[in-house]
């Protein structure tokens, strides 16, 4: 059986609409055609809505689905996109260093660029000047990652790589759902702003590379990389491939926390019910002082109102860009082989079959009691199976003290008359941003 699908003129329709809003449209694909919707031109595609079928194809290692190999880039071998033998490699090379206990030694870290922040932030509440949140969240994670996963300081730098980062993402996804692309050696201003970016981004990584003090230790994550053996071809890392994976892992690591970070407290300053069972939370817990990893897991009420906006908002709303090798059988459907495979965490956790009013922000929707109940994959925002996000109870933590320690000192004013978009350039973020008033509590 054909999955469903538009066609003719409908099909133009909505293949503009996803180059101006690629998740809205997914939206919009579910509640017209259903779970699973096939697009035959210009490129056979096929979007998954449901979470039996998620599961299905996240469970699956590349056996039939792979990467789609038409969205390359920097990272192509990294962590983040490799398949196979390869990814499995490198994720039980990389277990060590991101563990819970590994992580746990880097507190100090964490600690040391929210205070920037703080500081900052104590700066702008005293002359009621408006921040730019995602910018701020973007830098601090940028920022916190290089600390945590390499030693490195990047905060003089943390505004130019950003900015550098996404033009060469936006470049990337605008060449991925254009029809003609022109060819990269042309001197077009689309093309010169790419090569600049990602000639930026190169440098910095290399810069990373080797100023890192971490390639002192054994179990560092830039001497496992360096030391390892390519699982395809037996030989150590070049200086390019090196360069891969370390974009890849930084790419991954604050780009979804900077997002969910900003999504949060936008969530906090919206709802003040929220917002003051949040710091009754953490005045019972912390008594006022700083929080620690060690109180992490007393902090329930936190964790929730992360998780609802991970649900509302998740950090990568697209995820899976894959192809059928052969042809196969999908949620009931024929799907020929070549065929792209798109799941989308924001449609399916906002899927009104698993979620009761899906676009209510509710974290009580997190209490163990009722999450007991859902289906496994209803709930994906790091992805999941073989090739779930690695470092995702990374994430989680940062995030947790982060929001923790800025909830506490702070409260959050919307600027009024805003209009707050998103934009889905790999991770979901704020367009064009989202501008708030820091008020010191």
């Amino acid at each position: 059986m054909k999955a469903p699908g538009p066609r003719g003129p409908r099909l133009f329709q909505c293949l503009r609409n996803m180059q101006r809003d690629y998740v809205g449209t997914c939206l919009a694909l579910r509640e017209q055609y259903g779970d699973v919707v096939f697009l035959r031109q210009p490129l056979k595609t096929c979007f998954f809505f449901r979470p039996d079928d998620v599961e299905a194809i996240l469970d699956e290692d590349g056996h039939n689905i792979c990467k789609d190999v038409r969205f390359k880039g920097q990272a192509d071998e990294g962590v983040l996109l490799s398949e196979g033998k390869l990814s499995r490699q490198q994720r039980s090379l990389l277990s060590r260093p991101l563990s819970p206990q590994r992580v746990h030694e880097k507190f100090n870290l964490i600690v040391a660029c929210t205070n920037s922040l703080h500081q900052l932030w104590n700066d702008a509440a005293g002359n009621d000047e408006p921040r730019e949140i995602y910018r701020d969240m973007r830098n601090l994670m940028l920022c916190m990652s290089t600390a945590v996963l390499f030693g490195y300081d990047i905060s003089e730098k943390a505004d130019a790589y950003c900015d550098a980062l996404f033009c060469s993402l936006d470049d990337r996804l605008k060449r991925f759902m254009s029809i003609v692309k022109f060819p990269r050696f042309l001197p077009t201003p689309e093309n010169r702003r790419a090569r600049k970016a990602d000639k930026y981004i190169a440098s910095t990584v290399k810069d990373i590379i080797h100023r890192s003090p971490d390639l002192d230790t054994n179990d560092s994550v830039l001497e496992i990389l360096r030391d390892a053996t390519h699982v395809q071809t037996g030989e150590k890392r070049n200086e390019e491939q090196l360069q891969q994976e370390v974009t890849s892992l930084l790419t991954a690591a604050f780009l979804s926390a900077s997002s969910s970070l900003s999504w949060t407290l936008l969530a906090i300053a919206r709802h003040p019910d929220i917002e003051s069972k949040l710091v009754g939370e953490l005045s019972s817990k912390l008594s006022h002082r700083k929080p620690t990893v060690d109180d992490v897991p007393r902090l329930k009420y936190l964790k929730m109102v992360i998780e609802e906006s991970l649900r509302l908002f998740p950090p990568f709303p697209v995820l899976k860009v894959r192809r059928t090798l052969k042809a196969d059988q999908i949620g009931g459907y024929d799907i020929p082989a070549g065929c792209g495979i798109v799941l989308s965490p924001f449609v399916t956790q906002r899927h009104p079959d698993y979620w009761t009013d899906p676009e209510q922000f509710s974290p009580n929707r997190f209490e163990e009691s009722v999450s007991v109940e859902r289906r496994r994959l209803a709930y994906f925002p790091f992805g999941g199976g073989p090739r779930g996000c690695i470092g995702g109870h990374l994430a989680m933590l940062e995030m947790q003290l982060v929001i923790a320690g800025l909830v506490q000192r702070f409260r959050f004013l919307e600027v009024p008359n805003q209009k707050i978009g998103h934009r889905a350039v790999v991770t979901l973020r704020p367009d064009p941003g989202i501008m708030m008033t820091i008020e010191k509590r």
